[in-house]
């Protein structure tokens, strides 16, 4: 059926010193660097066995890959999400990018909530993350729950040992959790406490008390139990009127979205943000399914829609169809043309 491929494209820096991520002193050693590396030793992949290649912003070189492409690395988990989900029958292509299954969530619940005695693991919030499928959906209370718990809980093992930075260490950073959880008592003892050693079982109390008392000041704040879908939300604003009074919430879009920072289905937040910190920061914005066998039956979607006028009835006509995976065509030639017209040169 033909070949396939992935290659690294752009040009690395052949560099003398360093992995390009921080300033160099150029008094400690050479700075700077040797022209770039030739496109022949940079990671790509052909043909590979089973027939499948990704990529979901994770690393793609090779162990003792000798060249610095790139200093952090997102965590793998959507391309392991990716990779699971076309190991089975191969779904539907718009599947996987509308897939909300947290596998970060997967993994850190599982070592959290193992350091639980019968009597803390009996809470009603440990039950409901215990219950809870993974999935980041918006009509759900669990995703919020943990998202609550996963940055209580690195609060609750790293604050005392890190101290104010902490507020700037954004993100769940699940494999720095878990690590920390793994190693045990060095992480999780509380370095304020001179009169006991707190265990990661602790820690994890600590995260699920801080937890109840957030998700009860939002569902006061609201009137009601609050869901995921009231916190994650997308917004698009206009470029200029959004500075307008009035004007600017008038032709500002805004949507409640599923996903989460490892989904494939990327729903990403910057938690930097005390005003909205689980707000939907980052994704898709277009969706492209291209159908090489029949490029007329290939499927898009873009978020809020397809007129950028405030006054038209397209501005915000995509923002539902983007949200759940809805797609449309773009035929080349449409079907109810009566006639089509080429013009072509004379030679």
């Amino acid at each position: 059926a033909g070949d396939i491929g992935m290659i690294t494209a752009g040009r690395l820096p052949r560099r003398k010193r360093g992995g390009g991520a921080v300033p160099l002193v150029r008094t400690q050693g050479p700075v700077g660097h040797g022209g770039y590396l030739d496109p022949s030793v940079m990671p790509r992949y052909a043909d590979p066995p089973g027939g499948v290649l990704l990529n979901a912003n994770n690393k793609v070189t090779p162990p003792g890959f000798p060249f610095a492409i790139a200093a952090d690395w997102p965590p793998p988990f959507r391309a392991r999400r990716l990779a699971d989900l076309l190991a089975g029958d191969r779904p539907d292509p718009i599947t996987p990018q509308m897939d909300i299954h947290s596998a970060g969530a997967e993994e850190l619940l599982a070592f959290a909530l193992a350091q639980l005695d019968d009597v803390a693991g009996r809470r009603p919030l440990v039950r409901t993350l215990e219950r809870w499928d993974g999935a980041m959906d918006r009509r759900q209370r669990a995703p919020l729950a943990f998202m609550f718990f996963a940055l209580n809980l690195k609060r609750a093992i790293f604050a005392d040992d890190l101290g104010d930075p902490i507020d700037r260490w954004h993100g769940l950073r699940i494999q720095a959790v878990v690590r920390a959880l793994t190693a045990g008592q060095p992480w999780c003892d509380d370095q304020g406490t001179a009169d006991r050693v707190e265990t990661c079982a602790d820690a994890v109390v600590r995260a699920l008390d801080d937890t109840a008392r957030d998700l009860m000041g939002l569902d006061r704040e609201l009137g009601r139990t609050a869901i995921w879908g009231d916190v994650h939300v997308a917004r698009f604003e206009h470029p200029v009127f959004r500075h307008l009074p009035v004007v600017g919430d008038w032709t500002t879009v805004e949507v409640a979205t599923d996903g989460g920072n490892d989904t494939l289905n990327r729903g990403a937040m910057w938690f930097g943000r005390k005003d909205a910190p689980f707000a939907h920061r980052h994704g898709a914005g277009l969706r492209a399914l291209m159908d090489l066998s029949d490029l007329d039956g290939s499927r898009f979607v873009i978020a809020t829609g397809q007129s950028g006028n405030p006054l038209s009835p397209r501005y915000r006509d995509l923002a539902d169809a983007w949200r759940d995976g809805q797609t449309l065509t773009l035929e080349t030639i449409p079907p109810e043309a009566g006639d089509v017209l080429k013009i072509l040169p004379k030679d």
